[in-house]
């Protein structure tokens, strides 16, 4: 019977070592491959929904539906009345799927401690209505400015957020 050599050993147990971790590598890959498929490993799937504004002014709440209606009430904590002038909702998503939406003034001022009416802002799809613009349970990130005069100096300000917020199902809000 012939001897191997040492080299023949060696060569056979790197090619194992390789082979062996090889196909241990491969595995990993296709189970972060299918993972990444799934949106498992969505980095946006893990920010919580939140409505952000400057101090001075809170979000109660906000929703965002599925006909690019967007919905929001806010608290005024700035010790005096204020006029809102403009309010204006713009995308930061990649797609710009929502772009740029406004509402116009508020008719009546809102007082210290008290929320706003309840906003509605309609056409905020960019056009595009339903499943082609906005998804249902689609995470849309966005800044919000609102333009609002005090009602005691009468000096207009701007108080900008970030609002992130799941697309839901049209609801009927009062």
């Amino acid at each position: 019977m012939a001897k191997r050599s040492k080299q023949a050993r060696s060569g056979q147990a790197a090619m194992e070592f390789l082979m062996t971790y090889g196909w241990a590598l491969l595995v990993v890959l296709v189970v972060i491959g299918a993972l990444a498929y799934f949106g498992v490993l969505n980095p946006q799937s893990f920010l919580p929904k939140r409505c952000i504004l400057g101090s001075g002014l809170s979000c109660v709440d906000s929703r965002l539906d599925t006909g690019g209606q967007f919905n929001m009430k806010f608290t005024n904590s700035l010790g005096n009345p204020i006029r809102v002038t403009n309010i204006i909702l713009n995308d930061e998503t990649l797609q710009n799927i929502i772009g740029t939406c406004a509402y116009g003034p508020i008719a009546t001022p809102i007082l210290p401690g008290e929320n706003s009416p309840l906003i509605t802002i309609e056409g905020c799809n960019n056009g595009v209505g339903g499943v082609e613009g906005l998804a249902l349970g689609q995470r849309i990130k966005a800044k919000i400015s609102i333009e609002y005069t005090d009602a005691a100096t009468q000096f207009p300000h701007t108080q900008t957020g970030e609002l992130i917020v799941d697309v839901e199902e049209p609801a009927t809000l009062t």
